[in-house]
């Protein structure tokens, strides 16, 4: 792991958080942090240690730009270069041998891309206030 990218106190509170809501059965959670706070490096370290849990299922991130698509690729890198990072959006298609997959919600609103993607345990929403939009 990346020392760059030690989570932090208040990081490593909202991962737990996260799984202690998670243990007790609750389903839809969300962080909170103030921008700049560094919400993709809760979520990318959230997903690598969450993966060992999965049972051989895979993470999906799902962004709605490509600045963030781009970016939580890069932190989940950053946070395990080890990871097998792959990306869904427009023209590629990089999800096959994966263990996190970070996608558009774009491109995942075309039926035959989203069924596509098979085996996945874990679903994180980036800046997920925009998935009440009939958009999204």
């Amino acid at each position: 792991m990346s020392d760059t990218f030690t989570p932090r106190p208040y990081q490593r509170d909202a991962i737990t958080a996260l799984r202690d809501g998670w243990s007790k059965g609750t389903n839809r959670l969300a962080v909170v942090l103030p921008t700049g706070a560094g919400k993709t490096v809760v979520f990318s370290h959230l997903a690598h240690q969450m993966l060992d849990s999965l049972g051989g299922r895979r993470a999906l991130v799902i962004a709605h730009r490509e600045e963030l698509i781009e970016q939580a690729a890069a932190k989940l890198l950053a946070v395990d270069p080890m990871l097998r990072v792959g990306i869904v959006k427009a023209r590629r298609d990089d999800h096959q041998d994966a263990d996190v997959i970070v996608a558009s919600v774009q491109t995942l609103a075309v039926p035959r891309r989203r069924e596509a993607i098979r085996d996945v345990g874990l679903i994180i929403v980036d800046e997920c206030h925009h998935a009440a939009a009939r958009t999204y």
